[in-house]
């Protein structure tokens, strides 16, 4: 076996599956800024962040050199912050058994939202927003009596009642606004993903797309330069398909 080979096997394989690397702009060219260039990601990393890389925006690239991922499925207790023009508040919605609900706001505190924020790798403050600030739901209510103490590192290590079960109406849907930068929310032997966002855009689902990063209030592109699947499986970490 070649040493690439072997490092795809030992890195990758925990996913899965081999999540693939997509290049020439597969998922369409992006019109914003091109923030990275000859990633070099050994697979272990938590984010694009921590992979040896140009300098922010140092490229020699155009948009036909848009990177793009392949992911593999969503895997339950993933969590995202939708009705919102800012990835960092929104209304929260977890994923399970191949559906996407809404969270009761039952008895919810600062403590469950710091939860959800560092699932999602946000450091810094963790509020529950307004009742009704992000719109209602529309589909399952999938979780209520959500029980967090604040220092889990996943809402589904949280105690919750049973799946689907609830008293609720989606009037109730909790909303969470995260805070980035500022002190940490980092709970002790709990792998930390840091760095700027990303996200995955003109794909035919929401496991596959362009890779756009998030940086200094827009979002970005990925040169193609040295882009693998190595680099791709670092992005599906990041986005929470593990």
């Amino acid at each position: 076996m070649s040493i690439y080979g072997h490092c795809v096997c030992l890195c990758v394989c925990p996913l899965r599956g081999v999540p693939k690397a997509w290049t020439w702009a597969h998922f369409g060219q992006g019109s914003g800024p091109i923030f990275l260039d000859r990633l070099q990601c050994t697979g272990n990393e938590l984010s694009l962040e921590e992979c040896p890389h140009n300098n922010w925006q140092q490229h020699n690239c155009d948009h036909m050199e848009d990177a793009g991922v392949s992911c593999n499925p969503y895997t339950d207790g993933v969590v995202r912050l939708v009705g919102s023009d800012s990835p960092w508040e929104g209304r929260l919605e977890v994923y399970h058994s191949g559906d996407w609900g809404t969270v009761c706001d039952d008895n919810w505190t600062e403590h469950h939202a710091q939860v959800v924020c560092r699932q999602l790798g946000f450091r810094g403050r963790a509020e529950v927003a307004s009742d009704g600030l992000y719109g209602e739901g529309t589909g399952l209510i999938l979780l209520d009596e959500v029980q967090c103490k604040g220092s889990e590192g996943t809402l589904l290590s949280c105690g919750h009642a049973e799946w689907g079960r609830h008293d609720c109406s989606h009037s109730e849907d909790v909303g969470v606004r995260c805070e980035r930068g500022g002190e940490t929310n980092e709970v002790p032997g709990l792998p930390q993903i840091t760095g700027p966002l990303v996200r995955l855009v003109a794909g035919e689902s929401r496991k596959e797309g362009r890779v756009e990063v998030f940086l200094n209030g827009q979002w970005g592109s990925v040169c193609d330069d040295g882009w693998n699947d190595i680099n791709a499986a670092v992005v599906c970490r990041q986005l929470g398909f593990m």
